[in-house]
């Protein structure tokens, strides 16, 4: 009887043994996985940035690092760079706005890379920052105009 029990307390040790050296190994595939998923998003967000850059160059017919809105205008014309917006997730009607909302000046023309990035933005949903970030530019807004406006009042 004393063989039996040593035996099997022999056995419950190694069998505890193998399952330690599984476990970690589960483990560190585990985070192998996860080292993986990160790196597939950072190289499949590299290929948007510069896949849309190229597209961008395209719109860009006169090569002056900027894209009028005639130029947008006549990207709606291709169906090659709408496939492009359309892949991203973005309707012809949604680029037209963020060209419009990127044109401060009113000159008619965005940089392409002020585009590329807000076009980046615009492609996952709103999250808690862009929110906050809205709010804050907001607030600022309304405290320069009523500073403004208490200085036409004096």
């Amino acid at each position: 009887t004393i063989f039996v029990t040593f035996m099997a307390l022999f056995l419950f040790g190694v069998l505890n043994i193998l399952t330690a050296v599984f476990v970690e190994a589960a483990s560190r595939i585990g985070n192998v996985d996860r080292d993986l998923v990160t790196q597939q998003k950072l190289a499949e967000h590299a290929s948007t940035v510069s896949s849309l850059r190229v597209v961008l160059q395209e719109v860009d017919t006169n090569g002056s690092g900027t894209i009028s809105q005639l130029e947008m205008e006549n990207t709606f014309e291709q169906p090659k760079i709408m496939a492009h917006f359309e892949m991203l997730g973005l309707e012809p009607h949604e680029v037209m706005s963020l060209f419009t909302l990127l044109d401060l000046e009113g000159r008619d023309e965005v940089d392409i890379e002020e585009l590329l990035s807000n076009i980046m933005r615009m492609k996952g949903a709103a999250t808690g920052i862009d929110v906050a970030t809205m709010m804050y530019e907001n607030k600022r807004v309304y405290r320069s105009l009523r500073s403004d406006f208490k200085h036409v009042e004096e």
